[in-house]
This record gives C-alpha cells, sequence and structure tokens, in this order.
C-alpha cells in the first residue's frame, strides 16, 4: 500500500501554476493525479461550483457547464503533462489545436469532472494527446482525440 502512494502525487494550487501558464480562475482545473507507474498519463479534476463565473446566463433556465471549458480543463491537463514529463524543457507550453471533439452529455453544476490524457507521441517538437472527461458517475461528458501542443522556448 505504501508503494502504491509513492506512485502517485497530487498538484494542485501553487504547485499546478508552476507546471502551466495560467492562474486564478483561468487556471480552471482543481489540481492533477501523476502516477510515475504510468508516465503518459494524467488525470485532472474539476468539481463545478454552482455559482462558476462562467454558468452565469448560460442557459439560465438551467445551467450547463460551457462544453469549450470542458476541452480548455483537458488542454490544460495536457500542458502540464508536458512539464512533468520533460521537466528539463524551459519555457511555457501552448495547445494549438485540437481535433474531433464530441460533447456526449452536459456538465452541469455541482459535477465533478475528471480529465484523463493520454500521451500519444511527439512529433518535430510538437506533442498529441487524446482526452476523455467524464463526470462522478463515469459518464462520458466529451472525447477529444488529438490535443496538438506545443513548446515555446524563451529567448
Amino acid at each position: 500500500m505504501e508503494e502504491d502512494k509513492k506512485k502517485l502525487r497530487t498538484i494542485s494550487g501553487k504547485r499546478l501554476e508552476k507546471l502551466v501558464e495560467h492562474r486564478g480562475h483561468s487556471l480552471r482545473i482543481d489540481k492533477v493525479i501523476f502516477d510515475s507507474s504510468r508516465p503518459n498519463n494524467l488525470v485532472g479534476y474539476k468539481t463545478i461550483d454552482p455559482y462558476d463565473f462562467d454558468l452565469v446566463g448560460h442557459f439560465p433556465k438551467k445551467s450547463v457547464y460551457l462544453g469549450n471549458l470542458t476541452v480548455e480543463c483537458a488542454e490544460i491537463t495536457a500542458a502540464a503533462l508536458i512539464k512533468l514529463n520533460s521537466p528539463e524543457i524551459e519555457g511555457e507550453s501552448f495547445i494549438v489545436g485540437t481535433d474531433k471533439v464530441r460533447f456526449k452529455r452536459p456538465a452541469l453544476p455541482g459535477d465533478t469532472l475528471t480529465f484523463t490524457v493520454t500521451f500519444l507521441k511527439q512529433k518535430r517538437g510538437m506533442f498529441f494527446f487524446d482526452a476523455t472527461v467524464t463526470n462522478q458517475r463515469g459518464e462520458i461528458v466529451t472525447t477529444i482525440v488529438n490535443i496538438i501542443g506545443a513548446h515555446v522556448i524563451p529567448e
């Protein structure tokens, strides 16, 4: 059991901000959990607060979390995975594209979303990932084929 705990690393708050170029409300995810026995995967989490600024005015009769923000949260998780697997890289990681995004069901206030990101390959300085977003009931909310990340070296 102690061995399993050593493999899992929870990263949140200021430590998460050191991995990605997002701060405050723009950070959007609550935490990530890195399992060193599965270095090509990272799992991010977000609980949707019923009073979240992003819900204001979006389907006001029955609030729904914006689908594009579920994609953004998956992209932030992917950017964190770049830094976790390549800590020697200096500079910023940017997401430059996504392909085949599908919104399977709405994310609602009170839901806890899980962003499971899988590193696929690196080619010519680009990083490729797939992602699946599920809710606390294990239902698929969003699928993304090919999150494409790039890394910019500081001048």
